[in-house]
């Protein structure tokens, strides 16, 4: 479904990413996990489109993205979260996830141009609420997002990401900063979502249990550069990721 080949990005003088090289099969749950300053927000910023690469080729389904903008990129089936969710504050739940589907239908040519509507359809309020149901959030759909959880404005931000129908999901860090107990109902959110709607997944994440839970290939970054891929059994047997980020074990 992805190809990344041979992608370079820097930042003045700083190589952020050398030569990175990787490709994900349709269906798989892919990982990439490294050290702070590793370059893993950079990669995904320079897949999603927010940034291009200096050099080096993404093919998505066959296809060129890698000079693609953003919206382009979603149009083409890339959906993705971010580590800090981006929701609209003073909106409430069915009102974000109106948002998007109103863009989805815009950039598709679904119904009447949503200039030409006073409100959304009740079509698309329907599928709102649908959405909303996908991840826990039926009961608060009226509620304004700043007044949720952060748990629950990431669940938000994973259904405005669903409606634009994905079918290549990224997601950085979605379970940052939360408690134990958020953390392991979205990893099983998460993991029903993907079975679900056949979605190919492609996220970072520190916590390893997190990805040891929802992983089935794994990519190690150290300043810019790949040095380890493959599945996660053989991750802890590897020396240099040992070393550089899960730590040595006592009895190493």
């Amino acid at each position: 479904m992805l190809d990344v080949r041979n992608v370079d990005k820097s930042y003045g003088a700083i190589d952020v990413l050398r030569d990175v090289t990787f490709s994900v099969d349709e269906g798989a749950a892919f990982a990439v996990i490294g050290p702070n300053g590793a370059g893993k927000t950079t990669l995904f910023k320079v897949l999603t489109g927010e940034a291009f690469a200096d050099r080096g080729e993404i093919v998505y389904r066959a296809d060129s993205v890698a000079r693609l903008p953003a919206w382009r990129r979603i149009g083409a089936g890339i959906g993705r979260t971010f580590q800090t969710s981006r929701v609209f504050p003073a909106f409430t739940v069915e009102q974000n996830i109106v948002v998007a589907l109103e863009a989805r239908g815009r950039s598709s040519g679904e119904g009447r141009p949503s200039w030409l509507r006073i409100a959304p359809s009740r079509g698309v309020v329907e599928e709102a609420a649908r959405w909303a149901g996908e991840v826990g959030l039926s009961h608060r759909l009226l509620e304004e997002a700043r007044f949720l959880s952060h748990g629950d404005k990431k669940r938000l931000e994973l259904a405005m990401a669903l409606s634009l129908r994905p079918k290549l999901i990224m997601l950085d860090e979605p379970t940052a900063g939360m408690s134990p107990v958020e953390r392991s109902r979205s990893v099983a959110l998460i993991a029903r979502i993907r079975r679900e709607f056949g979605l190919t997944l492609l996220l970072t994440e520190h916590d390893m249990d997190v990805v040891f839970d929802l992983a089935d290939h794994i990519l190690v970054l150290n300043y810019g550069q790949v040095i380890f891929r493959g599945p996660p059994a053989e991750i802890r047997g590897n020396a240099a990721v040992r070393d550089i980020y899960l730590g040595q074990d006592d009895d190493a």
